[in-house]
């Protein structure tokens, strides 16, 4: 059985962390403890993946691609207001920036944001069984007006009866 071991040096303190660092622990922790910090240590040892805002799934038509001349057209799989899944085989190396553009029934212009594939789910080499060929794209300058009409759609969409 396999026991993780963190350890918690005080921080500024350079000689209790080298004997941590040494000691081949799992991970170090420096204290005072940074909330963020406990949290990603936490959920990666565990390997537990804790979604910050809720997902719905939806099928929109979205435009990507390096620059707005070299767009693709496929169609969304689930959208949060961190991003979004495209259902493409049109994989792209994560990392990726991208321009992305699609239609919001709330939006008479449209999303138009940067963004950067954050994950992929290749055809043949699938990551996750639950989702289609793909990849997560996540939107690095979303505007506030994108970003409320978006959180407004996975509001009313991720609230809503079932029945």
């Amino acid at each position: 059985m396999d026991i993780p071991i963190v350890l918690l040096p005080r921080e500024g303190q350079s000689v209790e962390l080298e004997r941590c660092r040494a000691a081949g622990c799992d991970s170090v922790i420096l204290n005072p403890i940074n909330r963020h910090h406990l949290i990603e240590t936490a959920t990666t040892i565990l390997k537990i993946k804790i979604r910050a805002v809720p997902r719905i799934k939806t099928r929109l038509q979205i435009h990507f691609g390096p620059g707005e001349k070299d767009m693709l057209r496929e169609f969304t799989f689930n959208l949060s207001t961190g991003g979004v899944f495209i259902e493409t085989k049109e994989i792209h190396p994560k990392d990726t920036p991208l321009v992305v553009v699609f239609e919001l029934p709330e939006l008479k212009d449209g999303v138009s944001c940067k963004a950067r594939v954050a994950w992929i789910n290749p055809p043949g080499e699938i990551v996750n069984p639950l989702l289609p060929p793909g990849m997560g794209i996540e939107f690095l300058d979303l505007s506030l007006m994108d970003l409320e009409a978006i959180f407004a759609l996975v509001k009313k969409e991720f609230f809503s009866p079932s029945w």
